[in-house]
């Protein structure tokens, strides 16, 4: 009678904690939990550490509380709240950057929730572990994972993870500029998601966003605006069916892509009724959780005071505006497109130079970003070619068991196995094959690209020579990198195996104190560095230009290098292969 005396009481606090909760912060009512916690029975106590995980929500306590979640269920079997806490987990990890901890929790989520029919959860943990392998450019086995889900929710009948895995194979095809891929796919998946629209109806809007950002960066401005209006017609869809879901975050952000999408195409005094009515429903409590809010204004003015020809108020607030993506976010995307409104801007007052420098920094910037996927997406088809070689021998083998255990009792059906298995040998080997000739097709069109940005970059640099004036003005650091950078190239001094700082600085007219300054300054790198730097970006043009018809070993001594060891050690530093490698794949 005392053991459910106290088991009655205690269930009696949890009833009451809501209404005392009224009373108490928020971090009170978690402390009042976590008191009682130790002496709950088994039922109360899951349902209690549900209570902590939703009331740390955004604490950095919250891991902490899942994990407690995570092995009460193992403990007390309970499956829907084990499957509920891994897929939890793997949300947790994801924007920590923590990959390792995603693939594991997110592996663990997928295989515990399909085998207990916990759907939801199972296509949830799925999309965070895609999204994962995406963000760490494992491309082609993001696309892979995200195709399989796809099929496997279609088996399922389960529309709304259709539209989701649709709408992430759309975003990984926009981040490898695949535009016009990501549009198919992302229009598929809102159709549909339109057979479970209130399932689905928090998504309609952010997939609208990504249609418009396509559309915009493929300047189809009257397809975006289009874009633009059913995306509104979606959140009010959204008040409909969700009635005390706030929706103004959407507004904002439907206002603004509005405001962007009437810039481009010219009509500023609609662009300026826009921003008023974004203005209109924009709370400044959002900068607590995100500064973004604020610099979509400076987003949106810069793109009005552009439209209207007031090219200095536009570069304030486009300066604001790559600031922050600067120093904020390093979102690439949003640096490269504020940098070009701002070359464009530049451009209109005259002002070449400027303008050409913008130009320069988004096409090196864009080379290395293109070089580093291009490697990496490289060493990935390496990877999972090697992966089906060993399915292939896999299945192979397993043919080759099967024969030995049935060749007694039937030598026909034999036979008939070693057919299928021959021929499905033979179908994945031509696709691998095909896989193989597209790549290597991206890899030869990305190097023709960088030849094209380079030819529009010397374009740009006679424009800016017509644009010098005949005052003479002091060098800056800029200007002596880019002599500095002219004359070793002009006259390949690089080339030559002892080359030491004074033997520029005699060619350039440059102090050698001033030299070293200025190439540690702009570059990051030491001389050694710099020079091996050069080195090793003339042997990769040797490569791809002359690699079938020099040497190595030549190709070595032209770019000054004395031994291969170091060459090959610097090479496959810098590029994620050895040279041999980058030859047989041009």
């Amino acid at each position: 009678m005392k053991k459910t005396a106290t088991i009655f009481y205690l269930l009696s606090c949890l009833l009451i904690l809501p209404m005392v909760a009224q009373q108490a912060s928020r971090q009170a009512q978690i402390d009042s939990v976590v008191a009682i916690l130790p002496q709950l029975p088994d039922t109360a106590r899951l349902e209690a550490l549900h209570n902590l995980v939703d009331l740390t929500s955004g604490f950095p306590s919250n891991k902490h509380y899942v994990k407690m979640l995570y092995e009460e269920a193992q403990n007390q079997q309970c499956f829907k709240s084990e499957g509920w806490a891994l897929t939890a987990l793997t949300a947790l990890y994801y924007p920590q950057f923590d990959s390792d901890s995603v693939f594991i929790y997110g592996e663990e989520a997928i295989r515990f929730n399909r085998q207990h029919k916990l759907y939801e959860n199972m296509f949830s943990a799925n999309r965070n572990v895609i999204r994962r392998l995406a963000r760490d450019m494992q491309i082609l086995t993001a696309l892979r994972r995200a195709e399989i889900a796809y099929s496997e929710a279609k088996e399922l009948q389960e529309a709304a993870p259709m539209a989701i895995m649709l709408s992430i194979i759309a975003a990984i095809y926009q981040s490898i500029g695949q535009y016009e891929e990501a549009i198919r796919y992302m229009t598929e998946s809102i159709e549909i998601a339109m057979q479970a629209r209130k399932n689905s109806a928090l998504r309609f809007p952010q997939n609208y966003a990504l249609l418009i950002d396509m559309n915009r960066y493929l300047e189809r401005g009257d397809e975006a605006l289009r874009y633009v209006d059913s995306m509104q017609m979606s959140i009010k869809y959204i008040n409909e069916v969700i009635p005390t879901y706030d929706t103004r975050q959407f507004i904002f952000q439907n206002e603004y892509l509005r405001v962007i999408v009437l810039a481009m195409i010219n009509q500023p005094e609609q662009a300026l009724d826009a921003i008023y009515r974004a203005e209109a429903v924009y709370d400044p409590l959002w900068e607590e959780s995100s500064r973004f809010f604020g610099v979509m204004q400076d987003a949106m003015y810069g793109a009005y005071f552009q439209a209207t020809g007031n090219n200095r108020k536009a570069l304030e607030h486009y300066e604001n505006l790559l600031n922050y993506y600067q120093n904020v976010t390093t979102n690439e995307t949003g640096i490269h497109f504020t940098k070009k409104e701002m070359a464009k801007v530049y451009f209109e007052m005259a002002d070449y130079k400027t303008a050409a420098e913008l130009y320069r920094q988004m096409m090196q910037r864009r080379e290395e970003l293109n070089s580093r996927q291009f490697y990496e997406q490289l060493n990935e088809f390496r990877t999972i070619y090697e992966l089906d070689k060993i399915e292939i021998e896999a299945e192979r083998r397993q043919a080759n068991i099967r024969q030995m255990r049935t060749i007694v009792v039937a030598s026909l059906a034999v036979s008939v196995a070693m057919i299928i298995v021959a021929t499905l040998v033979f179908l994945n080997r031509r696709k691998i094959a095909k896989k193989n000739r597209k790549l290597f097709s991206q890899m030869r069109e990305q190097y023709k690209l960088e030849e094209e940005l380079k030819k529009k970059n010397r374009y740009i640099q006679t424009l800016e020579e017509r644009d010098k004036t005949r005052t003479h003005e002091k060098d800056t650091e800029a200007e002596m990198l880019e002599k500095i950078n002219h004359i070793i190239k002009e006259q390949k001094i690089f080339n030559k195996s002892k080359i030491k700082p004074v033997d520029i600085a005699q060619a350039t007219g440059i102090p050698e104190k001033t030299l070293i300054n200025c190439i540690k300054n702009k570059t990051g790198m030491n001389f050694i560095e710099y020079i091996n730097n050069l080195r090793l970006l003339y042997a990769r043009d040797l490569l791809f230009e002359k690699g079938k018809e020099m040497t190595v070993k030549a190709i070595i001594e032209e770019a000054g290098f004395n031994t291969r060891k170091t060459f090959y050690a610097l090479f496959k530093e810098k590029f994620g292969v050895n040279p041999g490698e980058m030859l047989n794949s041009h």
